[in-house]
């Protein structure tokens, strides 16, 4: 893997994290932020990426790393289940939703959530 293609999985990784925590924690106070940073990280990533880095992303283990990441959340540890916080192996996001135009949070929040709650 080449540097640019660590700081991308990086990137990646780090949208996820913040797109799970924003779809578990969708009604308390801090989910505003973790949107914010989702959307924030997206613009990144489509502006400081080529096709060719894109292509070699493998997505579940980086939606793997972001469940990790989000399950240590004060955030999410505190607050009352809601969801599940088992989630499949693999990502139910897509990476082209991912890099598209336009995040759809709404939709990806709605996925990731029923993703936790059959687990």
């Amino acid at each position: 893997m080449e540097p640019d293609d660590h700081r991308l999985a990086h990137e990646l990784r780090d949208l996820l994290t913040n797109l799970i925590r924003a779809a578990v924690l969708s009604d308390h106070p801090e989910a505003a932020s973790y949107r914010r940073e989702a959307l924030r990280l997206h613009d990144l990533v489509r502006a400081g990426h080529d096709p060719a880095e894109l292509a070699r992303i493998r997505l579940d283990g980086l939606w793997t790393m972001a469940v990790e990441a989000a399950a240590h959340t004060p955030a999410l540890e505190d607050a009352p289940l809601q969801v599940s916080r088992r989630f499949p192996a693999t990502s139910p996001v897509s990476l082209g939703e991912l890099v598209e135009p336009g995040l759809a949070l709404p939709a990806l929040e709605q996925r990731i959530r029923q993703a936790a709650s059959t687990g």
